[in-house]
Order: C-alpha cells, then sequence, then structure tokens
C-alpha cells in the first residue's frame, strides 16, 4: 500500500507511540535546533540525530524533562558532566525514573562525571552522580556500560 504526501501529512502525531530509547551525545557539530527551547539541545534524540548532552545543562534538562519512564537512555562515547541528583532536590537536580535504563558505549568510552555547580555548593550538600530523594519509589531502573566518575571537578 502506497501512502500520498497529503495523508502523512494529515497523520495526528497523538498516534505516534513513544519511543522506547532516545539517544545522547557530546556534540560539536555547532548547528542549533531553531525549534528548540533551551540553549539549544540541538537533535530529535534518534540514532542518526542524538540530542545535544554536551553540557551540564543540557545533559540534565534532557535526563529531566524528556527522558521519562520505561526508557532506554543510550549516550555515546564521551565525558557526559552532569550536576547530578542532590538529597534536597535542588532545581536542575534530575532523579531517575522507574523502568529506565541509562545505558552507555563502554566502560572507559562513556563517563558520568560530576561536576561542581558554583564554589561552595558542595559544603553540608549530599550529591551523587545518579541519586533520588529517599521518598521516590524507583522500580527497575538499570545502568550499563559505563563509568561513574564521583570525584568532585
Amino acid at each position: 500500500m502506497k501512502l500520498s504526501n497529503s495523508l502523512i501529512a494529515e497523520a495526528p502525531l497523538a498516534r505516534l507511540a513513544p519511543p522506547s530509547a532516545i539517544w545522547v551525545a557530546v556534540r560539536s557539530d555547532g548547528l542549533p535546533d531553531p525549534s528548540s527551547s533551551v540553549d539549544p539541545i540541538r537533535g530529535d534524540g534518534s540514532a542518526a540525530n542524538p540530542f545535544d548532552g554536551s553540557t551540564p545543562a543540557k545533559l540534565d534538562h534532557i535526563l529531566r524533562f524528556l527522558a521519562g519512564n520505561n526508557l532506554t537512555i543510550k549516550l555515546g562515547i564521551g565525558v557526559f558532566r552532569t550536576w547530578g541528583g542532590d538529597a534536597n532536590s535542588h532545581a536542575g537536580s534530575w532523579v531517575p525514573k522507574s523502568g529506565q535504563r541509562i545505558v552507555g558505549s563502554g566502560v572507559q568510552q562513556t563517563i558520568l562525571r560530576l561536576i561542581i555547580r558554583s564554589e561552595g555548593s558542595w559544603e553540608n550538600q549530599g550529591y551523587a552522580v545518579i541519586g533520588a530523594d529517599q521518598d521516590i519509589s524507583l522500580d527497575n531502573f538499570e545502568i550499563s556500560d559505563l563509568t561513574l566518575d564521583a570525584n568532585v571537578h
């Protein structure tokens, strides 16, 4: 069966199934995505055009707002810097969600690195590369094929 272009254009977006996986890369192509409201997160999350996770703000935005429950997040090769999660759920921190899988491209190939948000922000705080409040129920969360770097950078 051949579909005409007019039928394809009229297909409602609500009928499309949500993705089962998104891809994130440390992008340096310098091409902003004009449709993005973030500073800018390039890409569409596909394997061919992954989201841009090149800064902590971009990566944490993706993990906080674009990556939902029961989704696989595939990280490419490179160092992904994050502000991580903290025990007090400060703005900008992200937490894993039930059913999520964060899959790297290999140990020492994909590094998820915790960094300092600002000088002095670590005093009397509990931060983690991946963390959540103890009140949050988290089922079937997986992380594999990457290195976690929790040294303060």
